[in-house]
This record gives C-alpha cells, structure tokens and sequence, in this order.
C-alpha cells in the first residue's frame, strides 16, 4: 500500500540535512529515521557495501541520545564495519566492549574484543591479539550456545593453528 510507505533512508538524510541546513528540529521524525537508518546500516552490510553502511550508521548514531541502548550495538556495528574496510577504529571499538559491558551485553562486549584481536592480528601485534582473544573467550565461556560464542572460538582455533599451537587448535575445532 503506497499510503502506508515508509520514507527511504536516503530521503531521511536529505531530511536531516535540509533540517540542519534551515536549524529546524529533527525531534518529530528523529525516531523513525535512527531505526531505518540503522536498518539500512545493515542491510548495506550485509550487501558488503561497506562505505554505505558506515554513513547509515553514523547517522543514525547521531540521532540517538547519549545513554540510550540502542547505540552500544550500533556503534559496534559502526566499528566493525570500518575494520572492515580497513579503517579501523580502535577507541570506537574499546567504546563499543565497554559500553556494552556497562549496558550488560557480555556477547557484544565478545564480539568487540574478537575484533580487536583481529585488528591487533593482522598488524602484526600478536601478544596484544591474542589478549584480546582470551578476553572475549572469558566473555563467552559461561553463555549459551550463540553465533558470537561460535565466531570467538573459531577465531581462537584459527589464530592457535597460525601461531602453531595445533592440539588447542584442534580441541577448540572441536568445540
């Protein structure tokens, strides 16, 4: 139904930017545009139109108000999403593992710290990485089964097997 059309997260930024270009307020459809945003934010992702992604989400960051839940994920997302192209952001990602310890996401928190290790892995920095690794496994340890716990211990059996640690490497294989 064409009456029922959401508006498209392109017309949301020309929106905001036409709102912050004439210093109105985005209050009555700042809701509404944070949520497609995001969405958008991820669908971008998950088409690996990386740069999209990013300006989504920034810009549903910047509608959402300091202290609300919403955004410990979406700056997670953010965050992996630079690493992703290379850009990363490693403050963005400690904010992202500590916002959302404090918010009380032990799996976001995992998912951050898997992040850094792979950030700290590829640049060679192979102590600082695989501490980064145990601390995200010491986040998932005691969790149910999840999607995060499976991706932090298939990096963990990756990295084991890169740094010739073989047996741990296929003990958490296993896992």
């Amino acid at each position: 139904d064409p009456a029922r059309a959401k508006p498209s997260p392109t017309l949301y930024l020309e929106a905001l930017e036409l709102t912050a270009a004439t210093g109105g307020s985005t209050e009555p459809f700042s809701e509404a545009a944070a949520a497609a945003l995001a969405d958008a934010g991820d669908r971008a992702l998950a088409l690996n139109a990386n740069g999209a992604a990013v300006r989504f989400f920034r810009a549903a960051l910047e509608l959402l108000p300091r202290g609300d839940a919403r955004r410990n994920r979406l700056v997670l997302r953010l965050a992996r999403t630079l690493f992703y192209l290379g850009d990363t952001d490693v403050v963005l990602l400690e904010q992202a593992r500590d916002d959302l310890l404090a918010g009380g996401d032990p799996q976001g928190a995992a998912d951050a710290e898997k992040t850094l290790c792979e950030h700290y892995w590829l640049a060679g920095a192979r102590d600082v990485a695989l501490g980064h690794l145990s601390r995200a496994r010491e986040l998932v340890a005691g969790l149910e089964p999840s999607p995060v716990k499976a991706r932090v211990t298939q990096e963990a059996a990756r990295l084991m097997m890169l740094a010739s640690r073989a047996e741990e490497a296929i003990r958490l294989g296993e896992d």
